[in-house]
């Protein structure tokens, strides 16, 4: 797991437990204990949960370093790294250019799915069209819409998802 991703979704485990479906939530609070549980008890101490944090920031450093090496455009005031305003333009580009492709690749679903018709799918439309494509792909082996061997992930390789 990537990670940043691994950070995403502790944080999101962490802001959204309650809301969020348990079995989502569990997988990667439970790899973070496994990882970080020094003394095995099960649960992570103030120094361990410190020990967590350095890591995370520490991966999440070397991301950002990496990002900045391939996409150096994103740092807009050139001082070597992303402030929270440049990751966000950073992000908005991005969407932007996922919106654009779906709408060329995909017009028929755009259109449905965007309900207000302002030419973008806000969270709640997108949310409506992963409900639509989840009920007629349902996971099935746990390896999401990979149904078929040709699109299994290989051994030993991550599923990109």
């Amino acid at each position: 797991m990537r990670p940043i991703a691994l950070t995403a979704l502790f944080l999101a485990c962490a802001a959204y437990g309650p809301l969020a479906a348990a079995e989502d939530c569990r997988k990667p609070r439970k790899e973070l204990i496994e990882r970080f549980d020094a003394d095995k008890d099960g649960t992570l101490s103030e120094s361990e949960k410190a020990t967590a944090k350095a890591a995370l920031a520490e991966r999440r450093a070397k991301h950002q370093q990496d990002l900045l090496a391939k996409h150096p455009e994103l740092d807009s005031d050139k001082d070597g790294s992303l402030s929270k305003d440049e990751m966000k333009a950073a992000r908005e580009a991005r969407e932007g250019k996922r919106q654009q492709h779906l709408k060329e690749k995909h017009p028929k679903a755009h259109a449905t799915f965007d309900t207000n018709s302002d030419g973008t799918l806000d969270d709640a439309e997108r949310a409506a069209a992963r409900a639509q494509f989840k009920a007629k792909h349902p996971k099935g082996d746990g390896e999401g819409h990979r149904k078929h061997d040709c699109m299994k992930k290989p051994e030993g390789k991550a599923a990109v998802n």
